[in-house]
C-alpha cells in the first residue's frame, strides 16, 4: 500500500464517517479521496476500517499504525469511552487475525492498541446508582487532556507458542475457565481465537522478567474481562468457583 500522508488520513477519517452515516454516497466519498491521489482500493479499505471499528466487527484489511492512531483518537473524542472499548475489541481481533492466522507481526499496530487500552482504563465510566434525586446533577465535561503512559511490553511470541501448545491438546481452543469455544460457536470466524491472560500481572513487574508458557492461561473474552474486573485481579480459582455457582 502506498504511504498515506497525515493529511490524507485526516480526510479519509472525515469522509469515512460521512459515508458510514450516509451523509454522502460511497461514490462521492471515493471521488473526494481520489482528489488527494488516494486510489479507489485504498479508499475503500479506509471506509471499511471505520465501519468495523465503530461496530466492533473483526476485519482483515489493514491500514497503517498512524492511521489507526488517528482513527481511535477521533472515535474517542467524538464518542467517548464505551465506543472506544468497542473499537478496541475490533482492533484486538484484527491484530490476532494477522498474528495467529496470517503469521504477520503487527507490533506497531499492537502498540497503538496498548496505548488506547491504557487510555480507556484511565477514563472508563464509573458504575453508579442513579436515584430520582440525582436527575438534576450536572458535571463539567469536554476538557481536552493529553496523557503519556509508560507501557509494559508484551511478548507476542510467548502468547503464540502458548496457543500452539494448547491447540495440540484441545482442537477447539476451549476457555480454561468456562470451556467456551469460539470455533464451536462462530465457525470459521472463531477458529484459532482465544485470549491469553498473564497469571502474574505484567503491569506490576518492576523490571524485565522472564515469563514461561505456564505463566499464561487461555480464556474467552468474557472470562478475561471478569479476571480484570477488580483490582487486585480476581484469581483463576475464584472465578472458576463463581462460575460453578451459576451453572
Amino acid at each position: 500500500m502506498k504511504k498515506i500522508s497525515a493529511e490524507q488520513i485526516e480526510l479519509a477519517y472525515a469522509v469515512s464517517k460521512a459515508v458510514y452515516n450516509r451523509e454522502i454516497s460511497r461514490n462521492e466519498g471515493l471521488d473526494r479521496l481520489r482528489e488527494t491521489a488516494m486510489n479507489k482500493g485504498t479508499a475503500s479499505i479506509y471506509f471499511g476500517v471505520y465501519a468495523y471499528l465503530i461496530t466492533g466487527r473483526t476485519f482483515s484489511r489493514t491500514v497503517s499504525a498512524q492511521s489507526f492512531d488517528y482513527y481511535l483518537s477521533q472515535i474517542y473524542l467524538e464518542n467517548g469511552s464505551e465506543q472506544l472499548l468497542t473499537s478496541l475489541m475490533a482492533l484486538k481481533n484484527h491484530i490476532q487475525y494477522f498474528e495467529l492466522i496470517q503469521n504477520v507481526t503487527m507490533k506497531l499496530v499492537r502498540d497503538i492498541y496498548v496505548k488506547y487500552s491504557f487510555l480507556y482504563s484511565e477514563n472508563k465510566p464509573e458504575e453508579i446508582n442513579v436515584s430520582s434525586d440525582d436527575d438534576a446533577i450536572c458535571f463539567p465535561e469536554g476538557k481536552e487532556i493529553y496523557k503519556l503512559h509508560l507501557m509494559k511490553e508484551r511478548n507476542s511470541e510467548l502468547v503464540r507458542l502458548a496457543k500452539k501448545r494448547y491447540l495440540e491438546r484441545d482442537a477447539l481452543l476451549s476457555c480454561q475457565i468456562c470451556s467456551f469455544s469460539f470455533v464451536s460457536n462462530y465457525g470459521e470466524l472463531g477458529r484459532g481465537f482465544i485470549e491469553a491472560h498473564h497469571i502474574y500481572p505484567i503491569s506490576e513487574l518492576k523490571s524485565e522478567t522472564e515469563t514461561k508458557i505456564d505463566d499464561l492461561i487461555l480464556v474467552c473474552s468474557n472470562c478475561h474481562r471478569m479476571l480484570h474486573r477488580n483490582r487486585p485481579w480476581t484469581t483463576i480459582e475464584n472465578l472458576k468457583e463463581i462460575k460453578r455457582k451459576f451453572i
